[in-house]
């Protein structure tokens, strides 16, 4: 049995993504939409990785233009 693990989150603020880096070399981005909704979700997602990721392992990051 493989076991996977998390070994990197990051959590662009401006683009509302989250990109997750794992023990496979594999990489899941969750976008999310400019609404409401899409606000409420990503705030959601963001914290509760904050509260189950070690804080090395998340980089924040901002949109460039």
């Amino acid at each position: 049995m493989n076991d996977t693990f998390i070994i990197h989150v990051f959590i662009n603020l401006s683009k509302r993504t989250i990109t997750v880096l794992d023990t496979d070399g594999n990489d899941r981005l969750m976008d999310f939409p400019h609404n409401l909704e899409g606000a409420q979700d990503f705030t959601a997602a963001c914290s509760e990785i904050a509260d189950i990721v070690d804080t090395e392992m998340i980089t924040y990051t901002f949109a460039e233009q």
